[in-house]
């Protein structure tokens, strides 16, 4: 995916190039440069961009497995001795189709409301380190 209108690019700082948390998701490079130095302003750090990326929000295959198992150890005790009542016979593939596509459906729907739907891939190859200024505190003349 690529970086458009509704899903730009974002810059990103750390305090260092092989650092495991960059900070800022920031709609400019110089918005990060300034955050940057907000944040360390007597030191060295690093930024880069993000790419943008979607996430596949499909998870729940068509055969279910996960689902039925548990639903199966939930609800075992509600079976007969011989197995009669466990539904897992009872499912078609028809079914087990319909209720992935529902499930997966919801799935991706909470993902969007709560902003899990994209995510920035970091290029830290192209990385850059920005040097503060060094600035003279001022003199007291007392």
């Amino acid at each position: 995916m690529t970086a458009n209108d509704d899903f730009p690019a974002r810059w990103y700082y750390a305090s260092h190039e092989d650092s495991e948390c960059w900070w800022g998701a920031k709609s400019t490079r110089e918005e990060a440069i300034e955050a940057g130095l907000g944040e360390y302003p007597d030191e060295p750090f690093w930024i880069t961009a993000g790419t943008p990326m979607k996430y596949d929000l499909h998870v729940f295959d068509d055969d279910l497995e996960g689902v039925i198992s548990t639903f199966q150890n939930r609800n075992e005790d509600l079976f007969g001795e011989d197995g009669q009542g466990d539904p897992e016979t009872e499912w078609t593939n028809e079914q087990c189709r319909e209720l992935a596509t529902r499930l997966n459906a919801t799935f991706a729907d909470w993902a969007r409301e709560h902003g899990f739907h994209k995510a920035y891939m970091l290029d830290l190859a192209a990385g850059e380190q920005i040097t503060p200024t060094p600035t003279e505190a001022p003199h007291d003349p007392s």
